[in-house]
């Protein structure tokens, strides 16, 4: 059984698990497959090495073409993903995120489920981070990933309906089984993209287990903060006892 554990030193954003998942050796070409099927036209992911306080990483991003029409309802993106044709793993993993993070945004709005609607700027971004983070971990063939303490940054974000505290509202919901670490870094760390994957995807655990890792995959931040702002996945096997 093929086991990870995931480091949220620097909290956790969609870009970063994409990032993670394809450094630790996923394929670009399969990911890049999945976000295909979703008929949202030509969006591409774009890759490059960087650093972020000195420690290399992976940059994956996602770039929609312009004029985009977006789905943004709960709705209406289970539609979208159940009409697709993806691999039945990474569309199940794809819509099992997307129905935390509706219920999340619902239970922090007051509304039903069904009623939830995503910003339109930033939906297809999305759609690509958690439909092509399904596709890598598939392709990995990761059976389990565990995850440690989450660092969540501090301070507060504007919002378009008015500044809220950091971790959101919608973060606090979706990581409410897992240890939420604030840190001085007057930035959100983690993104409601990146709790979801974590909600949906891992495990939470005390202490790391012991792996035999074969593989580490390391995905940038999109920003360059004072420390290294990356998302770190160990990818290997239980470790023999």
């Amino acid at each position: 059984m093929t086991t990870a554990h995931l480091e949220c030193a620097s909290g956790a954003a969609g870009d970063m698990w994409l990032g993670a998942v394809v450094d630790a050796g996923a394929s670009l070409e399969r990911i890049q497959d999945a976000v295909d099927r979703l008929g949202m036209g030509d969006v591409r992911l774009t890759w490059g090495r960087v650093r972020r306080a000195g420690t290399p990483a992976l940059s994956v991003r996602v770039r929609p073409p312009h004029g985009t029409t977006t789905p943004e309802t709960w709705p209406a993106i289970r539609r979208l993903l159940e009409d697709a044709g993806l691999p039945d793993a990474v569309r199940d993993r794809a819509h099992a995120v997307f129905r935390r993070l509706a219920e999340a945004e619902a239970s922090v709005a007051g509304v039903p489920v069904d009623g939830v609607r995503f910003p339109t700027v930033g939906t297809l971004d999305r759609l690509g981070d958690v439909v092509g983070t399904c596709a890598g971990v598939a392709d990995l063939g990761l059976r389990r990933i565990t995850v440690g303490p989450i660092a969540t940054g501090s301070g507060r974000v504007d919002r378009p309906l008015g500044a809220v505290e950091v971790p959101s509202p919608t973060v606090v919901a979706l990581l409410r089984d897992h240890r939420l670490v604030a840190t001085d870094v007057a930035s959100e760390l983690v993104t409601a993209t990146g709790a979801a994957l974590i909600a949906e995807l891992t495990e939470a655990v005390q202490t790391a287990p012991e792996l035999d890792v074969a593989r580490i995959g390391v995905g940038a931040g999109a920003a360059d903060l004072a420390h290294p702002n990356v998302l770190r996945l160990l990818v290997g096997e239980p470790a023999a006892t």
